[in-house]
Formats: C-alpha cells, sequence, structure tokens
C-alpha cells in the first residue's frame, strides 16, 4: 500500500530527508558503483555523470535492509546501492531524481513517499554569469502531475519563462515524433534521434534518462542567441538541446545531481573536507585487524575514536535514530536527543515522566521505550524530535532490569526479559525469558518462552532472535519454527568475562549480517572491557577461523551500551568513565 506523508507546503525537506554523514570517496563507495559507471563508457561517463563521484551518502530508505541504502551523488545523477534480501545480491539503480524536484514527491522506501514542495531550483543554475530570474524544476510541477494529448507529428511551440507561464511560439521548427502513454508527454525526433545515437555505453534511454515527465518546452537561459534552449523533463534526467551550439554540442544534460542535493539537502553538493573520513566498501569491516592506540582505546586499522562532547552520568541506554541523532535514555525517566553534527543536546526532551527506564531502541521512526509500566512506542513521523504519537505495546509482562529491547527490519521489535509470576514477583533467575515480538502497529505476533537465555540479544535482519544464554553460548532462535541453535561458544572469552550487549555493525553503515559482523561487548571482570566480533562456526569461507572471537577494540572501563549509526558511526556507552565514546571509520 501507497503511503504519503504530507508536508508544510514551503518546507524545503523534513529533518527525516537529511544526509546522515557527507563523505568525499577516494574510489567509489562500492565496487557495484564503480561497475555501473564503466557501463556507460568513456564519452557516456561525460554526458550522464558529469565527473567521478562527489559525495556518498547512507540514507533511510524504507523496506532496505536495515531500513537504509548506500547512495552517491554525481555532478549529474545519482547511483543507489539496492540488496536482494532473498542473496544479498547487490544491484545499482539511477535515481528518478528529475521526477522528485518536479513533484515534490521524494522517494524515502520503496512504498513510502514524503510530499514537500517541489524544487525551486533553476534549472541552469550551474551556468555562471547567469540572470537569476530563471526557470525553475517547480515550474514543470503541473506537467509532471497530468498527462497531455497525443501530439505526435505537430510541431514543437510552446515557450515557458520563469514565471511559469507558456506562449505558443516557436522560434524553430521541431516536430513531435512520439507519445509515451504511461506518462502521457510527447518526446521530439530530434530528441529520440540524439538518444539512439548518443554515447550511453550500455545503457538503455529508458536507463539512463527515463520517461518524459514534461513538454518540451522553448526557454531562454539568458545567454544571448546561444541561450536559446529546448528543455524537456524526463525521469532521471532533464535534456537541453540549443541550437545555436555547433554540431555535436547542442544536447546536454542539466546538473540534476548537484540540483536535487542543493534542493534536499540545502547545501552545495562539495566534497567533504580531506578530513572526513571516506566511505568504505561493504565488505572492509570484515576484513579490518587491530591496530593503532587512539585517545587510549586500541580500534582497529582503519578507524578513529573520539569522546563526545557530551553530559551521560545518568545514562542507562543509547539508541541512534535514522535521522543520526543518539537518543540518551536517563535514569531520572527522561530521553535526550544528541546530534553528533553539531554537538548539542536538544533543549527539550524527547519524552519525559518515564518510570525507572531500562532499555529503547529506534525501529523506523519509532522508538520503543521500556520502563516499570512495561514497553511503550513513540513515533515520531516527521523526526522534529516531537513525538506526534505514543501508545502501550507490552503492559506489566517482564520484571525490570531484565529487560532489552532489539529493533528489526520491518519495524519490527523484540522484547526479552523475565516472565512475572500471578503474584506479580519474578520468576527465578534461571526461568525461561519472554520473547514478544511487536510489528509497527504494537501488535503481538508471537510469544515464545525463549530457554536458557540470559544475557543480551540481537534481532537480525531475517527476523531471527541472536543471543547469549546462561550456557554462555550465543544461539539464534528462529520465530517461526521455535527451533534455537548454538554458534558460538563464549567460553573462550575468559572465566570472568561477561557480554553485556549484542549489536550488527558494518562501517559502511549498511545492514549487516550474523554471519561476519556481530559485535559484543563484553566486560572482563574489574579489569575493562572491550568489543569483539563474533563470527559463526557455520562460515566457512571468512578469512578468519570458523566459531572464532576476534577482538575489535579495547581499553574500555564499564561499558553499558552500544549502538551503531547509518554513516558507520559506532557508539559505546561506558558507565565507568561516564563518557560517550564513538568509533568511526576514517579511510
Amino acid at each position: 500500500m501507497l503511503r504519503i506523508l504530507l508536508l508544510a507546503v514551503g518546507v524545503v525537506v523534513a529533518v527525516s530527508l537529511m544526509p546522515i554523514q557527507s563523505t568525499q570517496p577516494s574510489t567509489f563507495a562500492d565496487p557495484a558503483f564503480t561497475r555501473y559507471f564503466q557501463r556507460t563508457g568513456t564519452q557516456g561517463r561525460a554526458l550522464l555523470w558529469g565527473q567521478g563521484p562527489i559525495v556518498s551518502i547512507v540514507e533511510p530508505f524504507t523496506g532496505a535492509p536495515g531500513n537504509r541504502r548506500l547512495v552517491e551523488y554525481f555532478e549529474r545523477g545519482r547511483m543507489e546501492l539496492a540488496t536482494e534480501a532473498e542473496d544479498g545480491a547487490s544491484r545499482v539503480t539511477v535515481g528518478l531524481l528529475v521526477r522528485e524536484m518536479a513533484t515534490g514527491n521524494v522517494q524515502v522506501g520503496y512504498d513510502a513517499f514524503v510530499q514537500v514542495a517541489p524544487a525551486a531550483v533553476p534549472i541552469f543554475s550551474a551556468m555562471p554569469g547567469l540572470p537569476a530570474d530563471q526557470v525553475t524544476y517547480a515550474n514543470f510541477a503541473d506537467d509532471a502531475r497530468s498527462h497531455t494529448a497525443d501530439r505526435t507529428g505537430a510541431e514543437v511551440d510552446a515557450w515557458m519563462t520563469s514565471s511559469g507561464a507558456t506562449e505558443q511560439i516557436g522560434p524553430e521548427r521541431v516536430i513531435l515524433g512520439r507519445y509515451d502513454p504511461q506518462t502521457g508527454h510527447n518526446v521530439p525526433a530530434i530528441t529520440d534521434g540524439w538518444l539512439a545515437a548518443a554515447p550511453l555505453g550500455a545503457l538503455s534511454p529508458l536507463e539512463a534518462v527515463g520517461r518524459p515527465i514534461s513538454e518540451p518546452y522553448w526557454i531562454d537561459s539568458g545567454k544571448g542567441p546561444i541561450g536559446l534552449s529546448l528543455v524537456q523533463l524526463f525521469e532521471r534526467r532533464a535534456i537541453v538541446y540549443t541550437p545555436g551550439l555547433p554540431e555535436g554540442e547542442r544536447f546536454t544534460v542539466t546538473s540534476a545531481g548537484r540540483h536535487y542535493y542543493q534542493w534536499r539537502y540545502s547545501a552545495e553538493l562539495t566534497p567533504a573536507a580531506p578530513a572526513a573520513p571516506a566511505a568504505p566498501t561493504r565488505s572492509s569491516f570484515s576484513q579490518l585487524l587491530p591496530g593503532g592506540d587512539l585517545k587510549g582505546l586500541t580500534t582497529p586499522d582503519g578507524f578513529k575514536s573520539e569522546r563526545l562532547d557530551v553530559n551521560v552520568t545518568d545514562v542507562v541506554d543509547i539508541a541512534v535514530g535514522p535521522d543520526g541523532r543518539v537518543a540518551l535514555l536517563r535514569s531520572v525517566g527522561r530521553v535526550d536527543l544528541y546530534d553528533p553534527r553539531s554537538g548539542s543536546v536538544a533543549a527539550e526532551p524527547f519524552v519525559d515522566h518515564l518510570m525507572n527506564p531500562v532499555a529503547l531502541a529506534w525501529s523506523g521512526t519509532s522508538l520503543y521505550i521500556a520502563d516499570d509500566r512495561g514497553v511503550y512506542r513513540y513515533e515520531d513521523a516527521r523526526l522534529d524530535g516531537r513525538p506526534n504519537q505514543s501508545s502501550p505495546v507490552v503492559s506489566g509482562a517482564m520484571s525490570r532490569p531484565t529487560v532489552a529491547l532489539g529493533a528489526g527490519l520491518e519495524a519490527s521489535v523484540v522484547v526479552l526479559g523475565r516472565p512475572l509470576s500471578p503474584g506479580g514477583t519474578p520468576e527465578a533467575a534461571d526461568a525461561a525469558r519472554l520473547l514478544r515480538i511487536i510489528d509497527g502497529k504494537g501488535d503481538l505476533l508471537r510469544a515464545e518462552d525463549l530457554p536458557g537465555g540470559s544475557g543480551p540479544m540481537l534481532v537480525a535482519p531475517d527476523g531471527s532472535v541472536w543471543f547469549v544464554g546462561a550456557d554462555r553460548q550465543l544461539s539464534s532462535f528462529d520465530p517461526a519454527t521455535g527451533d534455537v541453535t548454538a554458534r558460538i561458544d563464549l567460553s573462550s572469552l575468559g572465566a570472568n568475562a561477561s557480554v553485556v550487549r549484542l549489536l550488527l555493525y558494518r562501517a559502511d553503515g549498511t545492514a549487516g549480517a550474523t554471519a561476519s559482523d556481530i559485535l559484543a561487548v563484553v566486560r572482563d571482570g574489574d579489569s575493562g572491557a572491550r568489543l569483539v566480533r563474533l563470527l559463526p562456526a557455520d562460515q566457512p569461507r571468512l578469512a578468519v577461523p570458523a566459531g572464532a572471537v576476534v577482538e575489535f577494540a579495547t581499553g574500555f572501563d564499564r561499558p553499558v551500551a552500544a549502538a551503531s549509526g547509518l554513516d558507520g558511526s559506532l557508539y559505546v556507552l561506558d558507565a565507568g568513565r561516564d563518557a560517550l565514546y564513538v568509533i568511526r571509520p576514517s579511510r
């Protein structure tokens, strides 16, 4: 079912669409992008992309693994990495940037859209010395939202001005050659001829530019006789035909990548500062080994650590939202939102008046919080730090402080805790823990006793629940069958070691896999704490021994929580030092 979110007219784009992190890639952010770029050929690269990649971002995208996807912006377009859930294979798609700018209908998931004002960005804004009063993508909004009649064989005779007004005057004889019934617009024969001969490499015109979403219009760019151009918007790119230019230079496409980035993020499309980390490849996390000593923490090569300037004295849990802000759950009954980009905490709490809170987890735009009352869901559809809806999803089912929350895909959340006896008191410490899986509406999908579960847990992309049991085994639970499978014997961690948190982490911010990307926060009694990677024994293709426990970062005191962000940032809450650390990729 199509889901439309209506925002106030005039707002460029809500916070929920803001980039998590802009990075300057020394190469392409993913090998799949490199292969796709090469498919366009030498001439096609300049025509369709303008140059190499400028900025790579992990953007929220509902329905993708982890509700996120990796994208790369170019001068004239955007590549998107789509991961197939069935086999984990990746494919590249080309963003429908021009369609989104003309309609204001921004796609933020496979079936999720945010409606904002169309882009008041000039079509020719990348050209120097032009007047400020120009035709914008927003001037094409009416065309993009409607169909016109089939005018095949007729002459292109429409002008468009910066006010959006059109006049029927044709400066040059250009004939409409075909009609696209799907989008309801006519295409000049000269444009089709150019597309057939254009250097698009292995890409078809449909893949390179998309379907027409407007009629062609004559527009005066303000550059004198040469500036008289025929402009037509297609889904992915806007095609410009300028008859005053020499033969072979008359057709081009606009800087749609730059224009879209400027519209969506209210920022210029420029590479990040040289010191900013570049997005690593998807496989880089699994190949990193321990490296240098940074700020007292030993981290892997290719990572850097930092202690953030934020008060976490009374914080008991953390979670990173889809907009990159860190939710700080305080024992006093409040949730604050910390923005790592500005280094500040929001003036108003996200939630207040909680009763002895113990855990929280983000799932999509919902924040789930467990306290003495049970588990509540706080919906922040606008991601503006002000919940617009709250509802109880579990009441009086579990005792604290053994409640844990884990967020999975498709807005599912797992609640894990010791069940209460009929009299309302906790059962014995070794009793089976209660598992509840809740969808985004708070409906109970399944309730099962989880045998041997006494430690932390995580929800995998396939819906399975991984947990550390009293037998010091990392095991997985399949909610569909009820089967529990032992994965790793954790006795090698040491007699005094205890696992306090599990999470999936991949340095590029995409959804991790239980085969290679499980991180565990381990406390070694009174002698400190560390982060380790847990690699299940049924993965023989990994470069490390199957069933291995591999050190990732050391030097912590008493960490109580950890969470990962969409930009590859890894946050660790160390209660022993009253510190919030962040570990980021540095290359």
